[in-house]
């Protein structure tokens, strides 16, 4: 078995039988050192950020071949909190959308726009829910799948 790596965020996280972590639980009063760490690792990498390449290719062809097998897929923007957001600068981001709503235009699929969706208190670093926002999150999803009857 491989053993696994520690939680970066030097707390406890607990997940079920089947491994899912429902949130990470991170004091309050540690998330913004969190943040920031995230801030230093990602916003230069944002910086003039265009999504392409091999993962554009990699989810087309995963829509490609879930479809060949009779399989509807969609697509899902995830959350992230306003200042993560902010750090792919508008036209990182205005691209991003874009590019989510040409594809699933050209597949033919439902895109669901979920990266506001969560309150940024319930981020424990701007892009891994805590506990609440896993809630919030899973509810909100929850809705909108009925409304499309899925």
């Amino acid at each position: 078995h491989p053993k696994l790596l520690p939680s970066p965020f030097g707390f406890a996280t607990r997940s079920d039988a089947r491994g899912s972590v429902p949130g990470i639980e991170v004091p309050p009063a540690e998330r913004p050192r969190l943040l920031a760490r995230e801030r230093q690792q990602y916003a230069p990498a944002f910086a003039d950020y265009r999504p392409g390449g091999p993962a554009v290719l990699a989810v087309r062809d995963m829509l490609t071949r879930l479809q060949a097998h009779g399989i509807q897929p969609m697509l899902l923007l995830s959350p992230e909190s306003s200042e993560f957001r902010g750090w792919y600068g508008e036209s990182g981001d205005t691209a991003m959308s874009r590019l989510a709503e040409g594809l699933a235009g050209e597949f033919g699929v439902p895109l669901i726009q979920a990266r506001g969706w969560i309150p940024d208190d319930q981020f424990a670093d701007g892009h891994h829910a805590t506990p609440a926002g896993a809630t919030t999150f899973t509810d909100r999803l929850a809705a909108v799948l009925r409304e499309m009857g899925r």
